[in-house]
């Protein structure tokens, strides 16, 4: 039997394994390595070490070897990190290491005992680094020193270039290599311990690296010397050492002669020369950076020179300053003479040096009205040549007289009519007018050259392209580029060492100039310093003029108009010294007539004659014309039903335009002065449009002229068939250039009243509803109006009766009234007929009008809103016709007839929209809007969270059911074995041998053993269990307690317990996927109280002390009073109460009691008196025992009998009882049967506390007792 039981559990043990286990896990100890203290600082340091296998870690630490710090991590890892915190700066601490694997191993490493250790490091900086100064600099370096840090700990120095850190060293000196030539730089240096703490920098010292010689040598007082048939002598002056060279050659410059010695005065002498060769040379000087010069080309001709040296220059006659720049060429190394007026002392000379290439100029000579000038020329021969011219000064401009010329012209040809004062040059420019200037010149760039500045910049894109306009900043305009392509410029008037900024315009064929281009700013590196600054060019006139006229006073010139626009006429008068006069003119030709539109009211527009005699009337037509209205007439005469417009054009041409002003009308005698006058005169604006406000069109109502029937197609918003008139009307424009054209417009009036009027109408304002239109509703386009009219007769006759009224919108015709009122009112009258109800006398009507919505209504915004109450002046008109069908009678006959009327209905408009911004705070409008704003945010985020908390909740309930599965499987079969053992026919082979037939279990002591045969024996006489061969037949493990299966069965206990635990664990996460239903199943026909009760249980059941007493939950007064019909006013906030549930005593139902925790015992730890609030008031006190805030206990309400039996008793009866020799005092009662039975007299029940063993013992046995004098028998 026994090698059975264990051949079951090894099956048992296989099959779980399988299930579980596999693959195998092999076990070994845990070990710790390579442990490391790194990044330690002043306050912190940072413990790492390895493990073989994962396990959590714990550093223990401390400044002495008792430790008494921990910091632990709880994740299982190989590879540790624990930083320690909060450490004191410059200690000692010692830590050991431990790590726990998954299984429960723990393993110490403290060194062998020792203990690891580790000191923080220092907060101290070094002190600041003195001395520190520049040793040397070169061109690209700059070495800095300092005095030596007195730091023990000293680790390095820092350098520091400006604010960037560029070098540690440990010396006290440092190069800085690689630096930029010419080049400021400022250092400093701080000391750095081997704690890192670093110490202040030192004072700042600035250096300038050494800068590159990339200036050229300056040539100067070049001069030929001592020139004879073979040789001559070129000599020059440079400003610093350098090499003398001369490239000379007849022709080319082939032959070069060459000094390589460095000086100031140079001196070339060539040789091998041929007499009478002329011969160019340029020098050429090199200083020891290799930086050279070059001279401008010159020359000199070889022998003696007997020929006398030419002089080419030019001096105009006239000149319109003082001052006048004199320049031209003679013979190379020349001198020349400059003299004004007095021929015998010269103004200015040159010596020969000046003039090496053959040129001069004298700059800024100062004149008087008349003067004589003559230059002297010298050559180095001794040979001599001079010139004479005369020059006369007239600063004064020319007089030009220019007469009208017309700002507006309607003829192809111009002429143009003056007169001057002097001789002169007259030249007509006429340029057609463009409203758009060119593009911005882009792309401008600067290049610095020898003596000179390069301008590019990219070609210009216009069509209408003419030219460009070079400016520079300090004189204005100082060249013109005529070409589209010819996109650059050379300013050769520059001096060294200054610099210049330029811009770029781009000019039309029409005059117009573009934006000024981006500027440019460049220095000139070398040339000349001298150079005067220039005169600014005019550059208005740069075209070819139209007309050139060379007159002395009276002049005429004719130029033509060739299109319609505007022109610019430009006068250009030069006189003979330059004097320059300007005048310009703007004209513009126009040879067509004004064209007339009218915009409102369109032609053919029907207007109700109740508004028509107030209509504005718009239209268009050329600028700044003149417009004269004409109603029913023409300046001419009547409008009759013959007049066509076609035929009127040409005999209005020939009125005056004064004759056709609307104020020239004036009668006199009968006799009116002005019958071409109109009715209206006003002027279009400068964009052409023009408005005749107020017109009156109701005349040719009431005159009956042009009387006509129309169909009911023409009509505007569905109206029957009408009689309308139409009203004539005629505008005659004169434009500026006196260009006149007319135009007819005809407008149709439509009569609103006809019939004869035998009702008068009467609004019934105080009943009409509602009092306001409400914008909101007119935007959900749910609004309507209700309003009454009364009907007072005034006919002819008498026994009047309406039959029936119509209503429809008469709104043809308010759109041209430019009157708010109707704006949006007939926009949402809707079209056709209206509910009209006449009440039985027929003298009152009722009209209901559901209005339709303004589109777009629905999305206004608060600008909207303000728009459409300024739109409509806070009220809605609408206009109405009547169409009253009615009987009376006249003359003794019954007559039916049709009156049409207008009438208007007003309603005032609700416009107290609310701005939410107007009336809450900011913080809500806009701080709670973000807080809602975050708050999502955070949802959002937490959300992502959850997600994954949940993917692993998942994963622990999936894993959970499926560990739980085998757990239980073994639980079953290890259970079936052990119980299998009581189902034998015969137990006899497991009896303990020698014992009082004691049955074997798999306890570990005696005592044990004897107590679960004693454990089993009472199951078998409860359940009545056994055989005669096994007195255990049909023992089952689930008759055991909790206590008992843990003593007798251990093992099937424990994997019990492990069920449980995953059972736990398969609760806990699959609840948090799957939930439960929510209220619960069980509360659905329970009524409050009891749900109440149970929740009350609840809360005590985790403290659940019943064996001892009975668990009450403290609750507030307050809150619990309204529950019994208390005032809570007459309890404390803080006070303290107990609901108590009471059971049935007696025959009557208690319920709940609520009880006020009052003062504590004396002499008593944790024990109060507690007073009754409710139900039936006790003598007796009651007291509670406090175990928390929350928990106490009080006494139970059962007795003795009721604790045993489970049952109350009706009337006790109170005696004594022996049995066995045990003396108790015994309650007893009449035994009751089923519930619809009568009490057995006849027998007793009872109840006495004895201890659990004894009474099992007394209920197995069943004993006599002696009862009073009497012998009785247990029954149970």
């Amino acid at each position: 039997m026994k090698a059975g039981k264990n051949l079951t559990r090894v099956i048992a043990l296989f099959l779980l394994e399988l299930m579980i286990l596999y693959p195998v896990t092999f076990v070994h100890a845990l070990t710790i390595s390579n442990i490391n203290v790194t990044d330690i600082g002043t306050a912190s340091a940072r413990v790492k070490w390895f493990t073989d296998e994962v396990a959590d870690g714990r550093v223990r630490y401390g400044p002495t070897a008792d430790l008494g710090f921990t910091s632990r991590h709880t994740t299982f890892i190989f590879e540790h990190s624990q930083l320690l915190q909060g450490l004191d700066p410059e200690k000692t601490y010692f830590l050991k290491i431990e790590s726990s694997n998954i299984n429960g191993q723990t393993l110490i490493d403290d060194n062998k005992g020792q203990l690891y250790s580790f000191t923080t490091k220092d907060i101290t900086p070094p002190e600041k680094v003195s001395g520190l100064g520049i040793t040397s600099k070169t061109k690209t370096s700059i070495t800095v020193s300092w005095q030596p840090s007195g730091t023990d700990d000293l680790d390095r120095y820092n350098i520091y270039r400006g604010q960037q850190l560029i070098a540690g060293i440990k010396d006290i000196i440092f190069t800085d290599d690689n630096l930029n030539p010419g080049t400021a730089y400022s250092y400093r240096v701080s000391a750095v311990d081997v704690a890192g703490n670093e110490g202040s920098q030192s004072d700042t010292v600035m250096a300038t690296t050494e800068g590159l010689d990339i200036t050229k040598p300056a040539i100067s007082k070049i001069n030929v010397e001592d020139i004879k048939d073979t040789t001559a002598t070129i000599t020059w002056l440079t400003n610093e050492n350098s090499t003398s060279i001369v490239f000379f050659g007849a022709g080319e410059l082939s032959r070069k002669e060459e000094i390589n010695i460095l000086a100031i005065n140079h001196s070339v002498v060539l040789g091998n020369l041929e007499k009478g060769i002329a011969y160019s040379f340029i020098v050429s000087s090199c200083d020891k950076e290799n930086n050279c010069a070059n001279s401008s080309l010159s020359s000199f001709e070889a022998g003696f020179d007997v020929k006398a040296p030419g002089i080419n220059a030019t001096i105009p006659m006239f000149v319109n300053e003082n001052t006048i720049a004199i320049s031209g060429s003679t013979e190379p190394f020349s001198s020349v003479k400059l003299f004004v007026n007095n021929l015998n002392l010269p103004v200015r000379a040159l010596d020969s040096a000046e003039t090496a290439n053959g040129a001069f100029e004298f700059l800024n000579v100062q004149l008087q009205k008349e003067n004589v000038i003559k230059i002297l020329a010298a050559d180095k021969a001794g040979n001599k040549n001079e010139a004479i011219f005369r020059v006369s000064v007239d600063t004064e401009a020319p007089v030009v007289v220019i007469d009208q010329i017309p700002g507006i012209t309607s003829k192809n040809n111009l002429t143009v009519v003056g007169t001057v004062d002097e001789p002169v040059l007259i030249n007509l420019f006429l340029r057609f007018g463009s409203k758009e200037r060119p593009e911005k010149v882009i792309g401008l760039k600067a290049d610095a050259g020898n003596s000179s500045v390069k301008l590019e910049w990219n070609e210009s894109k216009d069509m209408d392209f003419s030219h460009y306009i070079i400016y520079r900043k300090d004189i204005g305009p100082i060249a013109i580029a005529d070409s589209k392509s010819y996109n650059a410029y050379t300013d050769l008037l520059v001096n060294k060492g200054q610099e210049y900024s330029y811009w770029v315009t781009a000019v039309d064929k029409f005059g117009k100039e573009s934006d000024k281009s981006d500027a440019v700013a460049v220095r000139a590196a070398d040339g000349r310093q001298d150079i005067p600054k220039p005169q600014p060019i005019d550059k208005l006139i740069i075209e070819k003029p139209g007309l050139s006229i060379s007159v002395n006073n009276t002049f005429s010139g004719s130029l033509k108009l060739e299109k319609d626009g505007e022109y610019t006429l430009t006068i250009e008068v030069l006189d003979r010294a330059g004097n320059r006069v300007v005048i310009e003119r703007l004209i513009a030709l126009d040879t067509k007539k004004p064209d007339i539109k009218i915009t409102n009211p369109p032609s053919g527009t029907m207007i109700f004659e109740n508004y028509a005699n107030e209509v504005d009337i718009k239209g268009a037509t050329e600028p700044n014309a003149r417009i004269h209205l004409f109603v029913e007439r023409t300046p001419l005469g009547a409008m009759n039903r013959s007049f066509s417009i076609s035929g009127l054009s040409n005999d209005i041409e020939s009125i005056p335009e004064s004759k056709l002003e609307a104020d020239c009308a004036l009668s006199i005698g009968g006799k009116n002065f002005c019958p071409e006058s109109a009715d209206f005169s006003t002027t279009a604006d400068s964009a052409g449009n023009f408005e005749f406000d107020n017109v009156d069109l109701t005349n040719i109502v009431s005159a009956g002229l042009g009387l006509e029937q129309i169909p009911g197609t023409q009509l505007i918003e569905d109206l029957r068939p009408e009689t309308t008139k139409t009203s004539r009307l005629l505008f005659i424009a004169t434009d500026p250039a006196g260009l006149r054209n007319a135009k007819e417009h005809t407008v149709r009036v439509g009569t609103c009243w006809s019939g004869n009027q035998s009702w008068d109408l009467i609004p019934l304002a105080e009943f009409q509803s509602p009092t306001f239109i409400s914008t909101q509703r007119l935007a959900e386009d749910k609004e309507s109006i209700y309003f009454f009219f009364n009907y007072s007769y005034i006919g002819r006759g008498n026994n009047e009766k309406i039959d029936s009224v119509s209503l429809q919108k008469a709104c043809s015709g308010t759109e041209v009234l430019g009157d708010k009122r109707f704006n949006t009112s007939c926009k949402i009258l809707p079209s056709g007929g209206f509910s009209t109800a006449v009440n039985p006398e027929g003298k009152v009507t009722y009209t209901q009008v559901k209005l339709n919505r303004v589109e777009g209504m629905e999305r206004f915004l608060q600008n909207d809103w303000k728009n459409f109450f300024n739109s409509v002046s806070n009220e809605l008109t609408f206009p109405l016709k009547f169409t009253i069908r009615y009987r009376h009678t006249v003359d003794g006959k019954e007559i039916i007839e049709t009156q049409t009327t207008c009438q208007e209905v007003t309603y005032v408009l609700d416009n107290s929209i609310i701005d939410p911004r107007e009336v809450l705070p900011d913080w809500l409008l806009y701080d709670f809007v973000d807080f809602l704003q975050s708050s999502i945010n955070t949802i959002n985020d937490v959300n992502e969270q959850l997600t994954k908390v949940v993917d692993f909740v998942t994963v622990g309930c999936v894993s959970t059911f499926f560990l739980r599965i085998p757990v239980q499987f073994y639980r079953r079969l290890i259970t079936f074995s052990e119980e299998k053992i009581f189902q034998l026919k015969d137990i006899s082979k497991n009896i303990i041998p020698g014992s009082d037939n004691l049955i074997k279990f798999n306890v570990k002591t005696q005592e044990d053993q004897e107590y679960c045969n004693a454990v089993a024996n009472n199951i078998k006489k409860d359940y009545k269990l056994g055989t005669n061969t096994n007195a255990l037949f049909g023992l089952k493990l689930k008759y055991f307690s909790d206590k008992d299966l843990k003593r007798c069965f251990p093992e099937i206990a424990g994997v019990w317990d492990t069920e449980a635990s995953l059972y736990k664990a398969y609760r806990y996460t699959c609840d948090r996927i799957f939930g439960h239903q929510t209220p619960s199943g069980w509360t659905e026909n329970l009524d409050d109280e009891k749900i109440y009760q149970r929740i009350l249980e609840g809360d005590q059941c985790p403290n659940d002390q019943s064996v001892y007493g009975r668990p009450v939950q403290a609750v507030n007064c307050r809150k619990t009073a309204s529950q019994f019909r208390i005032d809570q006013d007459k309890f404390g906030p803080d006070d303290t109460c107990f609901v108590v549930p009471v059971g049935n005593v007696g025959s009557r139902e208690r319920g709940n009691q609520l009880f006020q925790l009052g003062k504590p015992v004396e002499s008593a730890s944790n024990i109060y008196e507690i007073t009754i609030l409710t139900g039936i008031s006790e003598t007796r006190s009651r007291y509670v025992i406090k175990q928390s805030e929350k928990s106490y206990l009080t006494n139970r309400p059962e007795t003795c009998e009721q604790l045993c039996t489970g049952s109350s008793v009706q009337s006790s009866l109170k005696d004594k009882i022996k049995i066995e020799g045990v003396d108790k005092t015994i309650d007893v009662s009449p035994a009751k049967k089923k519930a619809k039975e009568a009490t057995d007299t006849n027998k007793l029940t009872g109840s006495v506390c004895v201890p659990a063993a004894q009474c099992n013992q007394w209920a197995a046995e069943k004993p006599d007792a002696k009862f009073g004098d009497k012998t009785i028998k247990i029954d149970s």
